[in-house]
């Protein structure tokens, strides 16, 4: 998959130094991939939570970081859309958010 807006990722990265591995590798396998349906996202990553309009989201529950993307399947690529804490995502409900704080603990 080809990652789109690595932008949010640098920007974190300039103001987080903890993470910095677990997105590198992230980004690593991300681009490694050839998805051609969510079920191949969980095959990858089975704690990734499957969001609407093909968005997923990505925790790395030691630092307490997510990333959500929005998946083209058909171009191949995945478009980061937020990096950061959980509390802030901007576009989950508080239903999904608590979901995602329960059961979402992508480990690379």
């Amino acid at each position: 998959m080809k990652i789109i807006n690595k932008t949010l990722l640098q920007q974190f990265k300039d103001k987080n130094s903890s993470g910095d591995e677990w997105l590198d590798t992230w980004c690593l396998k991300v681009s490694q991939e050839t998805w051609k349906k969510p079920n191949d996202i969980l095959t990858s990553f089975p704690k990734a939570q499957i969001l609407k309009n093909n968005s997923v989201c990505f925790e790395n529950s030691e630092n307490n970081h997510v990333v959500v993307v929005s998946v083209h399947y058909l171009t191949q690529s995945v478009s980061i859309q937020y990096v950061g804490s959980p509390h802030k995502v901007p576009h989950l409900s508080k239903t999904n958010h608590s979901v995602i704080k329960q059961f979402v603990h992508v480990m690379c």
